[in-house]
């Protein structure tokens, strides 16, 4: 992070990135593709920065979207177990006053 840090006061770019937010693999790539920002930007190649910062931006969003799929995966996870739960409840209340 502390080299992102470094180079980001490079360049000009509405990226905000956070470790936590989009996990290790997509973190890798946007490091990558920092790199290649950065010396894009010391070779003066303004097209390719630009192309550069929209794949980073691009690589961003598919890492917020699976994550959102993630998250709701959990949700739908707890859902299904709290109905057992629920279920197993009513299951017991039955027996104990059917005996």
């Amino acid at each position: 992070i502390l080299k992102w840090n470094e180079m980001w006061n490079e360049f000009d770019t509405n990226l905000h990135i956070s470790v936590i937010e989009i996990g290790l693999d997509h973190c890798n790539n946007i490091e990558n593709i920092f790199q290649e920002i950065y010396i894009a930007n010391n070779n003066n190649k303004k097209r390719l920065t630009s192309s550069l910062n929209q794949k980073a931006n691009s690589e961003l969003v598919n890492a917020r979207r699976e994550e959102k799929r993630r998250e709701e995966k959990r949700r739908e996870e707890k859902r299904k177990k709290q109905f057992k739960v629920n279920a197993n409840k009513i299951v017991n209340a039955t027996n104990h006053w059917a005996t």
